[in-house]
């Protein structure tokens, strides 16, 4: 495996959270962030293979033709998202933005596992 040395900047706050996070898998920074790095690169890379795959021979104007037959009605009343949910979504959004890793602040943080019950309908 070759390897390649590239100057990184970070802000102050998130190379704190990586050396700490790294710290608790006992793992160097660098290793840490390449880790990262190559999870990053796998979760995007599967998502647009799976996307491509899945879209096929579609194209936009097949949706938008698909869309216009949709019927014009509100959704019932147990579809409907409830005022407490929707700001509980909007705050759960904000957090995984915050976090330095999406993919593992759920499981880390005592509120996790609780929003990602609330949000799975597993209440």
């Amino acid at each position: 495996m070759s390897k390649a040395t590239y100057p990184l900047k970070l802000p102050m706050s998130i190379k704190k959270a990586a050396q700490r996070l790294a710290k608790e898998d006992g793992v160097s920074l660098n290793q840490w962030i390449a880790v990262a790095v190559a999870e990053k690169v796998g979760v995007t890379e599967t998502a647009a293979d799976f996307f491509k795959r899945r879209a096929g021979k579609a194209t936009g104007e097949g949706l938008m033709r698909f869309l216009r037959t949709a019927p014009r009605s509100r959704p019932e009343a147990e579809d409907q998202r409830r005022p407490a949910q929707v700001a509980a979504r909007r705050c759960w959004l904000f957090v995984r933005r915050r976090s330095l890793s999406s993919d593992h602040w759920p499981s880390t943080s005592k509120w996790g596992p609780a929003l990602t019950a609330f949000f799975s309908g597993s209440q």
